[in-house]
């Protein structure tokens, strides 16, 4: 009788703990944009978003814009996902780095709102209408993102291995790609990180 009940107790302390993992110890999940902004001002420019997904919905990250570029910046992100994950919302809040030679006060920080999350096969792609304001609140630029999951790098890999070896872009390609994955600032002669 005894072994009996301790038994029960054990199945029921173990149900208990595993469905409290399950519940509340789920790890925040994690995930990985690049693509770019088009905004009639400036162009096309390379835009990568990175960022953590909390239990309370809630995201947190950063951006890389221009990577790689003469203005290259990365800033802090905060948002939200919708509780089905179809929509995401977020704005950049703070520059962390930069090599542009702007003050401070002429930033522009991207927000997205609400926009949709598609599944296209293996990836999802995040694509929509962004703006922008200055610290001061001021508005600033407005444009287009697209973004799709860096999954589909995975692909280019493929592409790429077929290429010959001397083939120009294979070689540019493979830079672009090791860039888009990479979460570094690459500075060039006489630039400077801000």
């Amino acid at each position: 009788m005894f072994f009996q009940k301790s038994a029960l107790f054990v199945f029921i302390l173990i149900s208990v703990l595993t469905t409290y993992n399950y519940s509340f110890g789920q790890s925040d999940k994690s995930y990985s944009f690049v693509g770019f902004i088009k905004a009639n001002e400036f162009g096309v420019i390379p835009y990568k978003l990175t960022f953590t997904e909390h239990k309370n919905g809630k995201i947190t990250g950063e951006t890389n814009f221009d990577f790689n570029g003469a203005n290259s910046t990365k800033s802090t992100i905060e948002g939200s996902l919708s509780k089905k994950g179809k929509r995401i919302s977020f704005k950049e809040v703070k520059n962390l780095s930069t090599k542009s030679d702007f003050a401070q006060d002429e930033f522009c920080f991207i927000e997205v709102d609400n926009i949709k999350l598609k599944q296209s096969g293996d990836n999802t792609v995040l694509g929509g209408k962004f703006s922008s304001s200055f610290p001061s609140g001021e508005s600033c630029i407005e444009g287009n993102i697209f973004l799709i999951s860096t999954d589909i790098l995975e692909l280019f890999d493929e592409k790429l291995a077929e290429l010959d070896s001397t083939d120009s872009k294979k070689n540019v390609i493979g830079e672009w790609m090791e860039l888009a994955r990479e979460d570094k600032t690459v500075l060039k002669n006489d630039e400077e990180l801000k």
